[in-house]
């Protein structure tokens, strides 16, 4: 039987792979970060106690590990992707601003999660994600079609959405 933090560090892996794969874009180097990760817990049994947040503990070590890589991810990031891809795009990031985003969309931690994992400022968290959803923006126009008095439009025209026209409401 697993114990209480075993259990805990088995239900935060799925979200911690889904994140390591998104932030090296590459689902065979995320997996490779992560055994990296967990070998480094079981080297150092002190990195994790049932009495705290063990998924941001989890992240958290995750975090000082990829680090020790990082100039290695800069060197590959591009030549994983597809140019013309919104992965390839967020893998294009530079690292902190990408670690920041995906942390806060893709695994829902708050910004002082976030702060507490990357070992920065809340600040300088909302620094990197508002530079990185201003970076995103900057690359991806869509066209939206939107229904009549719909505020979709507005937002559209603000997120340098190309509104494609108004579509009327028939009942």
């Amino acid at each position: 039987m697993l114990s209480a933090l075993a259990q805990a560090v088995k239900s935060a892996l799925p979200s911690l792979r889904r994140y390591a794969c998104a932030l090296v874009g590459s689902t065979r180097a995320g997996d490779c970060y992560v055994e990296i990760c967990l070998e480094t817990i079981v080297q150092d049994t002190g990195r994790l106690s049932s009495r705290q947040d063990v998924r941001l503990a989890l992240f958290k070590v995750f975090h000082e590990v990829i680090c020790v890589f990082e100039p290695m991810l800069i060197e590959q990031r591009g030549t994983i992707l597809e140019s013309d891809t919104m992965q390839h795009r967020i893998v294009e990031l530079p690292f902190r601003m990408r670690q920041a985003l995906l942390l806060a969309f893709l695994e829902e931690f708050s910004c002082a999660q976030i702060s507490e994992i990357l070992d920065i400022s809340a600040d300088e968290v909302l620094a990197d994600l508002t530079a990185a959803c201003g970076m995103l923006m900057g690359q991806c126009r869509a066209g939206v079609l939107t229904l009549e008095g719909d505020a979709m439009a507005a937002i559209a025209h603000h997120t340098r959405h190309a509104p494609l026209g108004i579509a009327g409401a028939q009942i």
